[in-house]
């Protein structure tokens, strides 16, 4: 199984070589890769100390070195979008429209746009380390935290997705 750090070192490059087109991974399927922005570290605590949260160090690699992105875009505009640490509040906004934002208890850092579902962490306290998840779109989100019966890792998920060129992208 890869790494994290050589997961993050291969979607970065896919991101560097992404902004000309489509890339044909070694399946034989063709993606785009678009880099929105990478984050210095003073950026990230400065955006910890507003929400008061800590971020799991994976993730906090994970920013500075890939960045708010979106990665394995298929033909149809479909794929796993990473959202910018200015998006997230809105983004949880939108997700919660008339009803009681979870936000930052439940933190939503990326969707993957072919289904809907919405990609996160659990902040409520819990301080377990498998604190991340996939929440369905089905499901009513004011329950997310508490019925989901799937937990994981971020460095593990995102293993699992570079290793399977976008395919498994469920945890």
């Amino acid at each position: 199984m890869i790494n994290f750090e050589k997961a993050c070192g291969f979607l970065n490059n896919l991101l560097e070589k992404g902004h000309n087109g489509t890339i044909k991974l070694d399946s034989g399927e063709e993606y785009s890769f678009l880099l929105t922005k990478k984050y210095t570290d003073l950026e990230i605590r400065n955006f910890e100390k507003k929400f008061d949260v800590t971020f799991p160090q994976d993730y906090k690699y994970f920013l500075e070195n890939v960045g708010a992105s979106t990665i394995y875009v298929d033909e149809y505009g479909l794929g796993i979008q990473f959202y910018a640490l200015e998006e997230l509040v809105d983004f949880s906004n939108s997700v919660f429209v008339g009803m009681n934002n979870l936000f930052p208890k439940l933190f939503i850092i990326a969707s993957n746009i072919g289904r809907g579902d919405i990609i996160g962490f659990d902040f409520s306290g819990s301080n377990r380390k498998d604190n991340f998840a996939i929440f369905s779109h089905e499901d009513n989100p004011e329950k997310w935290l508490e019925e989901n019966s799937v937990w994981s890792q971020f460095n593990l998920w995102l293993c699992q997705l570079v290793e399977s060129e976008g395919e498994e992208d469920l945890i």
